[in-house]
Formats: C-alpha cells, structure tokens, sequence
C-alpha cells in the first residue's frame, strides 16, 4: 500500500498528478481521497478516469447523489464511488 499527501493549489496541479498517478495504478487497485469539500477530490478522479479511458472530461460525471458510477475502456472497469452524502446513525 502507498500512503501519499498530495497539496495542490490550482487545476493545473491536479492534472500535472493525474498524468503522474493514472500509470501507476494497477487492475484491481484501489485509489481513496480524502480531503474537504471543494478540496478537489471528484476533479482529480474525473481527471484520473480522462486519463485511463480516453473519455472526454465533460462526459464524465460526479457520483455524489448516484453514490457510483463506471466507465470502461477495452477490458479495463473503472467504479467511481463517492461517500460523502453517507451518514452513520
């Protein structure tokens, strides 16, 4: 397991980490964010699923009231989960 903490202060940050992490990741690997809200959390995963599957950026949606949503390219299954509207009683 990697354990990493990533500051970014801008788009352009996001997407420079993006293109440096979408490569590392392995099938069957799970990739988690955390961070508060507005952080950047759902941009950088959008960017990291553009990155994996070629598909185009403004096609690729937040899941936050959907809890998840997947892509696929080729053979490869990418789930996109996001807890955050999750409660616990």
């Amino acid at each position: 397991m990697i354990h990493s903490k990533y500051i970014s202060q801008n788009l352009s940050d996001l997407e420079k980490l993006s293109k440096e992490l979408a490569p590392l990741l392995n099938e069957g690997g799970v990739v988690t964010l955390n961070g508060q809200i507005g952080a950047g959390k759902t941009t950088l995963a959008k960017l990291i699923i553009q990155q994996l599957t070629q598909t185009p950026l403004e096609d690729i949606v937040s899941p936050t009231f959907n809890l998840y949503h997947t892509y696929n390219k080729d053979n490869l299954e990418i789930a996109h989960y996001d807890f955050t509207e999750l409660r616990v009683n």
